[in-house]
């Protein structure tokens, strides 16, 4: 036998049964790479496209199913869905499954300025309308492989003539992907069951990269990429708070070396999410909890920086001139965390210069990867996931190929004018409030000039340059907070995952 296939039957039936390597496709329609929270949404929403029905659909994963068991205590990776995921989800009946689990409406941000009194509250211009969702990656897996298989279900059938199938433990290699457009060729693969020599050769209409930031997908379409490492990692783990914690409100506090956020649980509990430099993330991994967590409350409550001389009176003026109202956050205080949560991963940003070429499309983190500041990663994603659901549905409407290349280069931009403008707002804010050793990624450099640079930012802290900086920056924030239409464009685009720039922007 070579993989288990996802294809339930009637609750009287077998819930599954094996394939047998005769028995797949030597080729298919589309044939999805990586089974994760995106490659899974993508297969969801494809399934609910009217034009796909009729069409051969295979989603390959290297890993086995995860089930998802509700534990008393929370899995130590979450997201913050927006509502505009949420919609995604509930179009396909996930969200339901989620509902039926747990989750935690967020309503508020709090966001604290590094040793300035200087911060920012960011909610709905309703109220009662909630910013995101916390919910464990874990479950939204989950709640989308149900759907999958109630589709797999149907293959066959007068409802869904055409099929989707779902292999697991399951590796592909020898990947050969046509050179262009006009070429006649297929992209080609090679499975095998993990553990096993056994291959199977298969070929697709349009094969789908949803298999991660290092994509074997997108390295072997020869798809350009731009990217650089941030030489910073973020440190999570499941944290327990005092009991006075208000659990609709997500904090973040920018330090010396990245920010920390909390995203809250429920009642005393959060995810801490803190992006440091990798030299201090290796010492903070190796305290005790105890010792990690005496440090975290020194981080989130680290007294406020007073300016003085010109900086100060300049700092006066615009808040008198803003009539900004001086608030006090207090964030919460951690008393534990959780043993055996806390782990590290490296921070980077990369970008695709187009998300398709021929006969290939990449989404979720294959296309784009950033920073966890804004939590929007598994967001682009479903919005890539579902952009090219439709593309493809739209495309076979229209009577042209699957993979036609005019609504490939659709969807790339559609995605790109979403994805884009959000990833360089938040490399403008790791670069504004990254310490010196990490700043500006791609502008790294080595030999003459990188030691005048590093003489001039000696000289400007020696003449309190930096202090400057520190204040404007908390000025800065201060201003926003008191400018209630662009904190509203803020948490919009935040809400809807896109920052809205005019069409102009994007013409030639």
């Amino acid at each position: 036998m070579l993989v288990q296939l996802l294809r339930p039957a009637s609750p009287i039936k077998h819930p599954h049964h094996l394939l047998s390597s005769q028995a797949l496709r030597t080729h298919y329609d589309v044939v999805v790479v990586g089974g994760g929270m995106v490659g899974f949404g993508f297969a969801a929403f494809a399934g609910l496209q009217p034009m796909l029905r009729n069409k051969r659909i295979l989603l390959v994963e290297g890993g086995p199913k995860k089930e998802y068991v509700k534990r008393p205590n929370h899995c130590v990776r979450v997201v913050a869905i927006t509502p505009r995921s949420r919609s995604l989800l509930e179009g396909v009946g996930a969200w339901s499954e989620i509902e039926n689990a747990r989750y935690r409406a967020i309503q508020k941000m709090k966001v604290i300025e590094n040793g300035t009194s200087a911060s920012l509250l960011l909610e709905r211009s309703n109220p009662n309308d909630v910013m995101g969702y916390i919910v464990e990656n874990d479950l939204i897996l989950s709640s989308l492989v149900k759907p999958v298989e109630k589709f797999a279900a149907e293959s066959g059938t007068d409802a869904r003539p055409g099929s989707i199938e779902v292999l697991y433990d399951t590796v592909v290699e020898n990947l050969r992907m046509p050179k262009a457009f006009s070429d006649p060729d297929f992209p080609e693969l090679s499975i095998r069951q993990r553990g096993t020599n056994e291959k199977t050769t298969i070929k697709t209409s349009l094969l789908v990269g949803a298999d991660g930031f290092d994509s074997d997908v997108r390295k072997a379409s020869g798809i350009h990429t731009i990217g650089w490492q941030h030489d910073q990692s973020a440190i999570i783990a499941n944290l327990n708070l005092g009991p006075e914690y208000d659990y609709t409100v997500a904090w973040q506090r920018f330090t010396e070396t990245g920010p920390i956020a909390f995203l809250p649980f429920g009642p005393e509990r959060c995810s801490v999410t803190w992006s440091t430099t990798r030299s201090e993330a290796k010492r903070l991994m190796a305290l005790s909890d105890e010792e990690f967590v005496n440090e975290l409350n020194c981080h989130m409550s680290q007294p406020c920086y007073q300016p003085s001389g010109l900086v100060s009176a300049l700092s006066n003026v615009i808040r008198m001139s803003v009539s900004k109202k001086q608030t006090s956050f207090v964030p919460p205080k951690v008393l534990s965390v959780q043993p055996g949560t806390r782990t590290q991963f490296p921070l980077s940003f990369s970008h695709c210069t187009f998300y398709h070429g021929p006969r290939v499309a990449l989404i979720g983190d294959a296309a784009h990867r950033i920073l966890p500041l804004s939590g929007q990663g598994v967001n682009m994603g479903f919005g890539d996931a579902a952009c090219l659901a439709e593309t493809i549905n739209r495309s076979l409407f229209c009577g042209e190929d699957i993979a036609d290349p005019r609504h490939l280069s659709h969807f790339t931009s559609e995605r790109q004018r979403s994805v884009l403008p959000l990833g360089v707002f938040i490399e403008g804010i790791q670069a504004l409030y990254a310490p010196d050793e990490v700043f500006g990624g791609p502008l790294k450099m080595d030999g003459p000039l990188a030691s005048k640079l590093a003489l001039i930012r000696r000289l400007s802290a020696r003449c309190g340059v930096s202090d400057a900086v520190l204040s404007l920056r908390g000025l800065g924030l201060d201003l926003v907070d008191a400018c209630i239409p662009l904190k509203q464009f803020l948490v919009e685009g935040a809400v809807k995952g896109r920052i809205h720039l005019p069409s102009s922007c994007w013409s030639a």
